[in-house]
């Protein structure tokens, strides 16, 4: 078939071509608005067109990578042995997970304080809530990836939820040996 491609890459490609288009348009939008006071056709060819060629350029590119194209498995990373840092990680994360927890504790039982004596102070404890859930996602996002590609291992638990994987034996994305048999 075509040349192989990196998925997250020509994604991002499409999404700043769209993005590119999008100001085209603000920019036409916020000029008449604001600065000009008038409807200027003259200046649409120019302030909405550039944009719009050089993002659909962009996102044309994108696209026919997709339609084109096969996605690249790094299977360069197969038998390579990265177990010290993802161990090292995973006990990284069950010691984040304590932290976290012990967040979740004091964050739940302040704003259940709260809500009984509705006395403002305590109020922060939603705040604490959405800081310790806001740590554990970005530990789990960061140190559960594989060292070798920074693939996050996920599985689907049914309808659009997915679970990260843990303590695996070797990376499901380009085979590089994470801990021991």
């Amino acid at each position: 078939m075509g040349k192989p491609y990196n998925r997250k890459k020509v994604q991002q490609q499409a999404f700043i071509g769209w993005l590119i288009i999008a100001a085209g348009f603000a920019v036409q939008l916020l000029l008449e608005t604001f600065l000009w006071n008038e409807s200027r056709p003259d200046m649409a060819g120019y302030l909405i067109g550039i944009p719009f060629a050089i993002g659909g350029i962009l996102f044309l590119h994108a696209l026919l990578t997709f339609m084109t194209g096969k996605e690249h498995h790094p299977l360069h990373h197969r038998d390579e042995d990265v177990s010290d840092p993802y161990q090292a990680n995973m006990v990284r994360i069950r010691r984040h997970f304590k932290v976290c927890a012990l967040v979740f504790l004091v964050g739940g039982g302040l704003f259940a304080t709260f809500i009984i004596t509705k006395i403002a102070f305590f109020s922060v404890g939603f705040f604490i809530l959405f800081v310790g859930v806001f740590c554990l996602m970005y530990g789990y996002h960061q140190w559960a990836r594989c060292p070798a590609c920074r693939y996050l291992p996920t599985e689907s638990t049914g309808g659009n939820h997915q679970r990260i994987l843990l303590d695996l034996t070797y990376c499901p994305h380009c085979g590089a040996r994470m801990g021991k048999d």
